[in-house]
């Protein structure tokens, strides 16, 4: 079974594997056999309740024959006072009719259940969903086996489901045989002789280890030796379905030649010979003298003939209407069957089918397994898995690197136990801030080792199955972007000196400190004054983004006015206004709002960012309004324009450096796309949050809170 799937359900192997080979070996009362095997299957799958729903023999009547976990209230009235009958009048009877396992996620409103009082005793019961698992033998059906969950509602996963069908088999071989016994008295004893050699069979099946296709081999063969030597038979073979075909699993009494044959020609299904008709009609076949039956293949005759071989009867092994395979049984000579030994047989080839099904999916499975773990093993990052009580489930190789500890020294520990160890202490501690969402965040571990951690719930509705950690190393990330921040510091820096020079000799120009300049000259040294301001703004820009990657940005916190400081802004932005012909409006609220403590210039920054923005990307004509807005806890304030609006699919990079829309750089030349970073980055530093709407073609409205009271220390340096 795949171990995320063990890890959700709670599924114990060697828990079931000793349940089920208790059950079959012990001598107790059968009454106690049931109930205390219920009780470890409702542990083991996680269900509130369990019963067997199985069919009386007088009356035809379903009755709840063992229960763990009902009220006998509940009980009482199924078994006394309403009786159910099979058929679809109930999710029992459809399973039963069906043959397939059913379930009810929300079982009081499930249209199946077609009488109001027996929804009430479910109501009672306080029952919220339902797992049927039907119970036959060959073409007998016995009963179901239901599991329960109450109060809340859980939807059983694919593993759960196939363990309890797993289960299902044990209790409908253990029925039938009881009430076989019932029926015929002693004529069971026979089977009885088998039922140790069967059952191991099937728990080595169930539980898989690496050696677990060679000890089934040897399994095998001991029980075939036993049924050749019962009943005088020469030769057995077991085949598999796979792809259309019957495929050999393994042969007693068979040539060398024999074995090879069939090993190296799988059937056809379509081939008329006896296993392929017995697979096809599900039926046993058996023939006195197969050499001189009709209608098979003349190939298979001319092999029995070499094999010694004059009759042959064919069992289909089937698993919840699952065509499994064929179990042959050859004789020497000319045959009658009795009774007895076809039910015997039949028994015997039910266990062979669910021993090969479990074989095929758990070697499945394991194979699945181990390439899972082979890739989580050779990942690059590290790996930690936690499952929903936070025991740690897995440590890759490569978190053992990252904080030099050996996985088998914290497997199965808690989140508690691992915050006490000193490498692990930043990680745990960075994972409890954050288990309730996803996030990413990064810590320091080593002087030079900086990881970045990304936390994932893993959960199905409303049910968490653990926590997934990766851990990945960005330490040549950060070492990479430090020396671009410092280039870009030292350049911006230096570049300042010459461009304040330029500013000076044009200034000096333009005022006439040189000379008269005639308008052409006024007009050329203008247009290169205003190159040289663009040039002083990027400047700055490129310093922002520098002290707000280094964590110096925002330094200089006060108690402020917000309404001054937009006041401000607008001055500043008046003949930006109106050179852009667009009507600026400043609602100001009726009551002065309280003061905010933030970094007055840095907040500034923020109000004129986006002010200009909506300035310079609103048509001529347009508008553009400033309000405030204030709750309890925030002030808010909202810039909202009648410009070209913000592409939509271009609307989550909007916050990203250097980024300018597909239609403004039409518009407006002239920009760094730093501007919206600068600003996301002071209101984050203040505690705050920037968002906006846009519609391309009608507008945009910005928006960014501050909250009201902030102390100096509780600003962020980030």
């Amino acid at each position: 079974m795949k171990k995320r799937e063990i890890k959700k359900t709670n599924l114990n192997i060697e828990e079931i594997k000793k349940l089920l080979h208790k059950f079959h070996q012990t001598k107790k009362d059968r009454d106690f056999i049931l109930k205390e095997t219920l009780t470890h299957a409702r542990k083991i799958l996680g269900a509130d309740a369990v019963c067997i729903w199985d069919i009386e023999e007088k009356t035809g009547f379903l009755k709840i024959d063992t229960a763990v976990g009902l009220s006998q209230g509940f009980i009482r009235y199924f078994n006394k006072t309403d009786r159910l009958r099979p058929g679809k009048t109930s999710i029992m009877g459809q399973a039963m009719a069906l043959r397939k396992t059913l379930f009810s996620y929300k079982v009081v409103t499930d249209k199946r259940i077609k009488l109001d009082r027996w929804r009430e005793m479910i109501i009672e019961e306080k029952i919220a969903s339902i797992l049927s698992v039907p119970l036959f033998f060959g073409a007998e059906t016995i009963g179901t086996l239901n599991l329960y969950n109450k109060k809340n509602a859980r939807r059983f996963g694919a593993k759960e489901i196939e363990v309890a069908e797993i289960i299902a088999y044990h209790f409908s071989l253990f029925l039938a045989r009881e009430k076989v016994l019932t029926r015929e008295g002693g004529g069971l004893q026979k089977i009885e002789s088998y039922k140790k050699q069967i059952f191991q069979l099937r728990d080595l099946t169930s539980f898989l280890s690496l050696s677990l296709k060679k000890s089934f081999q040897k399994s095998l063969r001991i029980i075939i030796e036993e049924i050749l030597e019962e009943f005088k038979g020469s030769g057995v073979a077991l085949f598999q379905k796979e792809n259309e075909k019957l495929h050999l699993v393994e042969t007693y009494g068979f040539s060398q030649y024999g074995k090879d044959f069939l090993s190296g020609n799988p059937f056809q299904i379509s081939s008329s010979i006896p296993s392929c008709i017995a697979f096809n009609s599900q039926q046993i076949k058996t023939y006195s003298q197969v050499l001189t039956e009709e209608g098979i293949e003349k190939s298979w005759k001319i092999l029995m003939a070499n094999e010694g071989f004059v009759a042959e009867c064919a069992f289909p092994l089937t698993v919840s209407n699952r065509k499994v395979g064929i179990l042959g049984v050859y004789y020497p000579q000319k045959r009658e069957y009795a009774a007895e030994e076809l039910s015997i047989l039949d028994t015997i080839a039910h266990g062979f089918a669910v021993s090969l099904e479990n074989l095929r999916a758990f070697l499945s499975l394991s194979a699945e397994q181990r390439k899972t773990l082979a890739m989580v093993n050779n990942l690059t990052d590290g790996v930690l898995l936690f499952d929903r009580n936070n025991l740690l489930a897995s440590f890759n190789p490569m978190a053992e690197t990252f904080f030099n500890i050996k996985a088998e020294n914290v497997m199965g520990k808690n989140i508690s136990e691992l915050g006490k160890l000193p490498t692990l202490e930043p990680l745990i501690g960075l994972i409890n801030q954050g288990t309730e969402g996803v996030f990413r965040k990064e810590i320091q571990t080593k002087t030079n080792l900086i990881l970045e951690v990304s936390m994932v719930p893993m959960a199905i509705k409303d049910e968490k199955l653990g926590t997934l950690v990766i851990i990945h190393d960005i330490t040549r990330e950060k070492g990479v972007e430090k020396m671009k921040t410092e280039f870009v510091t030292i350049s911006a820096h230096q570049l300042r000196t010459p461009i304040s020079g330029i500013k000076w000799i044009l200034t000096s120009l333009m005022e006439g400190d040189f000379g008269k300049m005639t308008v052409e000259q006024n007009e050329v040294v203008g247009k290169a004054y205003q190159s040289n301001e663009r040039m002083v703004v990027l400047i700055n820009d490129l310093l922002n983004v520098s002290r707000i990657e280094e964590g110096k940005y925002v330094s200089n916190p006060v108690l402020s006015s917000m309404e001054d400081i937009i006041l401000t802004a607008l001055n500043n932005l008046k003949e930006l206004a109106a050179s852009h012909k667009v009507e600026v409006n400043f609602q100001k609220p009726e009551k002065a709002p309280p003061k905010v403590k933030v970094d007055e210039e840095k907040m500034g920054l923020v109000v004129e960012n986006l002010m200009s923005n909506a300035i310079k990307y609103t048509p001529e004509g347009g508008k553009v309004d400033i309000s405030l807005k204030l709750d309890n806890e925030n002030i808010e304030v909202i810039v909202k324009d009648t410009g070209v609006g913000i592409i939509k699919e271009q609307q989550e990079r909007i916050f990203g450096k250097f980024f300018r829309g597909r239609n403004v750089t039409r518009m407006e030349t002239d920009g760094s796309g730093l501007g919206l970073f600068i600003a996301k980055n002071i209101v984050s530093a203040h505690g705050g949050k920037i968002w906006f709407e846009s519609e391309e073609g009608k507008g945009t409205t910005f928006h960014f809170s501050i909250p009201l009271v902030r102390s100096e220390e509780a600003i962020k340096k980030f």
